[in-house]
């Protein structure tokens, strides 16, 4: 009865005793010790700890303090741990809205977020400058479009729309320029402003009916009163410019800003494609919406 255990133990120990001497149990240990160590050293974060880690960049710790090395100088140690507490601050505040959900149904965090993810993909870093055939062939296909616009020179005597009667006062000057007979041509007073702008400044700084009504104006008289998105002026028109097409020379800097833009939106629309495609799209029907409803919450929410 005890003969048989001893002779058990006797076949383990030299089942060991081989398993010892074995190359290849000794790769494996080895390299079981290899892998538990390596993973050690490397091995990154766990979540909860990626989660409470603020980790401030080299990079970053520039982007704090590069409007001061800007002006060629240098922080203080107060005032750098100062940047980096307030940085930390900031980004703690916002993992916490973002745990909050406070991001959600923000029409202007979105907005934010997609302007500035819209700006990454729109990167034109890496694009390949174009050639003077290829721009002249943007240009040849529609040399209106880099027409240099009409340009006006003109007089004006603005009556602000938030003062009442401006109109009936500019009716009133216009009358008393008419009947003491001042010169036209003379210099500016503190009341005028002189102003020589092409029809797409003059849109943009004063709106499109201002503009198209300018150019109705004849020149060498006062005229008005012209409504603009500032309110009422009275125009004095010196001279109009025509539209002219420029020469492919005067106007490559326009071709290549315009392939610039043409070549943006192509990156853009391209990226916006692809990332479409991970997205199933669910909205309502036009005909399922309850628009009556709709708008009476917006006249009343108004």
């Amino acid at each position: 009865m005890d003969r048989e255990p001893s002779q058990k133990n006797l076949r383990q120990r030299g089942l060991l005793s081989r398993l010892v001497r074995e190359p290849l149990v000794h790769f494996l240990i080895a390299g079981a010790v290899i892998f538990s160590i390596y993973h050690k050293l490397n091995s990154g974060p766990s979540e909860h700890e990626a989660a409470t880690q603020i980790v401030l960049s080299k990079d970053e710790i520039f982007q704090l303090t590069k409007a001061m090395l800007a002006e060629g100088t240098y922080p203080t140690k107060q005032q750098l741990n100062d940047l980096i507490e307030q940085r930390v601050s900031e980004e703690i505040l916002f993992r916490e809205a973002l745990a909050l959900g406070l991001h959600k149904n923000d029409d202007a965090v979105r907005r934010r977020v997609a302007d500035k993810m819209e700006f990454l993909i729109g990167d034109m870093t890496g694009l390949k400058e174009p050639g003077t055939s290829e721009l002249k062939a943007i240009f040849d296909r529609n040399p209106d479009r880099f027409a240099i616009p009409p340009r006006v020179s003109f007089r004006q005597i603005y009556f602000p729309a938030d003062k009442p009667g401006a109109r009936g006062r500019a009716l009133a000057a216009l009358e008393e320029i008419a009947s003491s007979s001042i010169a036209a041509a003379g210099p500016c007073t503190s009341q005028e402003a002189c102003t020589e702008r092409t029809t797409e400044e003059i849109a943009k700084e004063y709106g499109v009916d201002f503009e198209k009504a300018v150019l109705q104006l004849s020149t060498g008289t006062w005229q008005g009163p012209v409504w603009s998105v500032h309110g009422w002026h009275l125009v004095f028109v010196r001279s109009i410019e025509p539209s002219h097409v420029q020469t492919f020379e005067e106007a490559e800097s326009k071709v290549k800003s315009a392939w610039l833009a043409e070549r943006q939106h192509e990156i853009k629309r391209t990226a916006l494609e692809n990332m479409r495609t991970r997205y199933v799209v669910k909205a309502p029907s036009f005909d399922d919406i309850d628009w009556r409803n709709l708008r009476a919450q917006a006249i009343f929410l108004d």
